[in-house]
């Protein structure tokens, strides 16, 4: 197993027509957002995986609110089983912790050889 040791980040501010009517964060939204990221950090493999994932698992914890801001941090890992697996969590940062929202995993096939020192781009993106 190899893992991608700089995890790709994005963040997005919560706003009104991404709520309900108790003002909190639609999950379609969220999925988005997480769907959004996992075609980021999957991009550098296209030619070489399935355009679906094999496994998809999605958690959510937690609720954000209108006018929250969540962040999104992603990660690959390569199993030698040609299975590449992609982690996302999200997470919404407090004055004094850090409050998980939510937590994904994908698995896809992979017909390549692991990367050998392979680095993602940390990027911040605000949705407005």
């Amino acid at each position: 197993m190899k893992t991608i040791d700089q995890p790709i980040r994005s963040q997005f501010k919560i706003r009104r027509k991404h709520v309900n009517k108790k003002r909190e964060l639609q999950s379609y939204y969220l999925y988005l957002q997480i769907e959004d990221l996992a075609k980021r950090i999957i991009s550098p493999y296209h030619k070489k995986t399935p355009t679906f994932a094999k496994n998809t698992s999605i958690e959510i914890k937690d609720n954000v609110y209108l006018q929250d801001t969540i962040y999104l941090k992603g990660f690959v890992e390569f199993h030698e089983s040609s299975t590449m697996h992609i982690f996302i969590t999200v997470y919404r940062k407090g004055s004094e912790d850090t409050t998980i929202i939510s937590e994904a995993s994908f698995s896809y096939a992979y017909s390549g050889k692991e990367p050998q020192n392979m680095h993602f781009p940390t990027t911040v993106i605000e949705v407005v």
